[in-house]
C-alpha cells in the first residue's frame, strides 16, 4: 500500500508540472516570469516522471530505500571496536599455544602440507559419508552417499556394516580387511583406509577411497565411527552428472524444508485441505473409511497431518507407519504426533521412520491394510519402483490411495480458494507472508513436476505396478485441482 501511494504521488507531481508548463505558455507573463514558471513546471514534471517510472519499472521499495539510507548510522553504532592483534599475539607468546611459530600463509605450503579436507571428518553435504556405532552397526548416512551408492543402505539402519559390504564388488577383500584391522577389540586403529568397488545402476563402476575415523566420546572412549568416501568415477562426465544430480537433490531437500515452514501455517488453517485429508481417509466423498485396527502406511508423511488424523480418535484404533525423508518435516511430524508415538507395532499409535520411500526394505511383505501417498508420488525419482514396493508390503485385498496434482492444475484458482478460507478463519493478514512463500514455491519449484501427470497416466502406472482393481478415482479433489485414485491388491 505504501508503494502504491508513492506511485500516485509521483504521477500527481508529474501532472502538476505539465499543467504549470501549459498554463505558463497560455498566460501573458513577461519573459522573466515565463522562464521561472516554465522551469518550475519542467522540474516538477521531470521529478514526478522519474519518481513514477523508477518505482514502476524498477520496483524500488520506498520504505526499503529509506531504511537503506538510514542503515549506516544504525549499523555503525553496533560495530565491534577494532582490536590490536599484535598486542594479543604478545600475550599469547607467554603460553605454549599449539601451532605457534608456524610460517606465514602460503599457497605453495598449503598445497604441500595440508591434505584435501574432503577426506577428513566434515559436515559438507557434498561428501558421501555414513556413521557406525561402536559395535559397527549402521546408524546414519547422508544424501551424497545414498545417491552414489544406489540407496543400498536403505532398510539397514541398526544392521551390521557387513550387510552393506555384501553390495560391494570386492566384498571378500573388504571382509578380510575388516577382520585383519578390527579383530583386536582392545586396540582399534584411529583411522582405517581402504578401497571399495561398487557398481552403481546410475553411475557405473565406482572406486571409492574409504576412510574410517574413530570418534571418541567426552571421556575419550570409543563412541562411533565416521566413514568418509571419496568416489572416483570411470569418466569425468559421469562425475559431473553425479554432482549435478546431487546438487539438485540437495536443492529439493532445501525446498521441502522451506516449504514445511509455511505448509502447516497455511493449509491447516484452511477448509479445503482438511477436506482432502478426510477424503483420503474415507470420512467423506466416496471411499470407505479405513477401519479400526488397520495397519496403515503413510508414505511421504510430511508434517504428519494424515498420521495424526488417523490415530486421534480412540474409538478407531489404528497403527500407522509414518515415513518421511526430509528432516525438517520429520521433526514436525514427531512433534505433532508426540502423544501417539510408539516404537513397536503391538498397539495403536504412530511409528515414525526417517527414510526414502522408494525402497521399503525392512518392512514385511503382505503386512499393511492400506497405504496412503498424499500429494507425494509426483515428487519421487522413480514412482514405479515406489508403487511396486507398496504392492509388496500390502496384504492381498489391501488398498493404496494416491492424491496429487495434475498437469492442468490451476494454482491461481487453488490459492484464491486458500485465501478465501483464510479470510473466513480470520487468518488472512496474519498468514499473508506464508501464503506468498507457499504460492511462490508451488508456481516456480513444484509446478514443473506436474507436467507429466494426469489421471490416465496415474491409472496405468498403478496397474503396471501389480494392482488388480481400481476402486475409486476423481479429478475434482482439492478445489478441483487434484486427482485421487485408489486401487486394490
Amino acid at each position: 500500500m505504501l508503494e502504491t501511494r508513492f506511485l500516485y504521488a509521483g504521477f500527481f507531481v508529474m501532472f502538476v508540472g505539465l499543467f504549470v508548463i501549459v498554463l505558463s505558455i497560455a498566460a501573458d507573463y513577461n519573459d522573466y516570469y515565463d522562464v521561472i514558471i516554465v522551469s518550475l513546471g519542467v522540474l516538477m514534471f521531470i521529478i514526478g516522471a522519474g519518481f513514477y517510472i523508477g518505482l514502476r519499472v524498477e520496483q524500488v521499495k520506498v520504505l526499503n530505500f529509506f531504511q537503506l539510507v538510514l542503515a549506516p548510522a544504525a549499523i555503525g553504532s553496533r560495530r565491534a571496536q577494532p582490536v590490536d592483534i599484535e598486542d594479543r599475539r604478545a600475550v599469547a607468546s607467554n603460553y605454549s599455544v599449539p601451532g605457534a611459530g608456524a610460517p606465514d600463509y602460503s599457497i605453495d605450503r598449503v598445497l604441500k602440507e595440508i591434505p584435501d579436507t574432503k577426506t577428513l571428518p566434515t559436515s559438507c553435504p557434498l561428501v558421501p559419508m555414513y556413521r557406525l556405532d561402536k559395535s559397527f552397526k549402521i546408524v546414519d548416512w547422508n544424501d551424497a552417499f545414498s545417491l552414489a551408492f544406489d540407496r543400498s543402505m536403505d532398510g539397514l539402519r541398526g544392521k551390521s556394516a557387513a550387510e552393506w559390504v555384501f553390495y560391494l564388488e570386492n566384498y571378500k577383500e573388504a571382509i578380510e580387511h575388516g577382520e585383519k584391522l578390527f579383530a583386536n577389540k582392545e586396540k582399534f586403529p584411529s583411522i582405517d583406509v581402504e578401497t571399495l568397488v561398487f557398481n552403481s545402476y546410475k553411475y557405473g563402476k565406482i572406486n571409492a577411497i574409504k576412510r574410517s575415523y574413530l570418534i571418541p566420546d567426552d571421556s575419550g572412549e570409543l563412541s562411533n565411527w565416521l566413514v568418509i568416501l571419496d568416489p572416483k568415477f570411470e569418466a569425468q562426465e559421469i562425475a559431473m552428472r553425479y554432482h549435478y544430480d546431487l546438487v539438485n537433490a540437495l536443492g529439493r531437500e532445501s525446498m521441502w524444508s522451506e516449504y514445511s515452514i509455511s505448509y502447516d501455517n497455511v493449509l491447516t488453517n484452511t477448509l479445503v485441505y482438511p477436506e482432502l485429508l478426510d477424503q483420503m481417509i474415507g470420512v467423506s466423498d466416496g471411499m470407505d473409511e479405513i477401519p479400526a485396527n488397520s495397519k496403515v502406511l503413510d508414505l511421504g508423511a510430511g508434517t504428519g497431518n494424515i498420521s495424526l488424523k488417523l490415530v486421534q480418535d480412540p474409538n478407531i484404533p489404528r497403527t500407522v507407519y509414518a515415513i518421511e525423508k526430509n528432516d525438517a518435516m520429520y521433526d514436525s511430524l514427531r512433534y505433532k504426533c508426540a502423544d501417539y508415538i510408539r516404537n513397536d507395532a503391538d498397539g495403536p499409535g504412530v511409528i515414525t521412520v526417517n527414510r526414502n520411500i522408494e525402497s521399503l526394505v525392512g518392512l514385511h511383505s503382505d503386512y499393511f491394510d492400506c497405504a496412503i501417498l498424499n500429494n507425494v508420488l509426483y515428487a519421487v525419482d522413480s514412482p514405479k519402483d515406489c508403487l511396486r514396493e507398496v504392492w509388496r508390503v500390502l496384504r492381498v485385498g489391501g488398498e493404496v490411495r494416491i492424491s496429487g496434482p495434475k498437469r492442468n492444475s490451476n494454482l491461481n484458482r487453488l490459492f484464491r480458494r486458500i485465501r478465501v478460507d483464510l479470510k473466513v478463519q480470520g487468518k488472512e493478514k496474519e498468514l499473508a507472508s506464508d501464503v506468498i512463500r507457499a504460492e511462490w514455491i508451488n508456481h516456480h519449484l513444484l509446478a514443473p513436476m506436474f507436467k507429466h501427470w494426469d489421471l490416465d497416466i496415474l491409472r496405468q502406472l498403478v496397474l503396471d505396478s501389480g494392482f488388480s482393481t481400481i476402486v475409486y478415482e476423481t479429478e475434482r479433489a482439492y478445489a478441483g485441482q487434484a486427482m485421487i485414485i485408489a486401487a486394490r491388491k
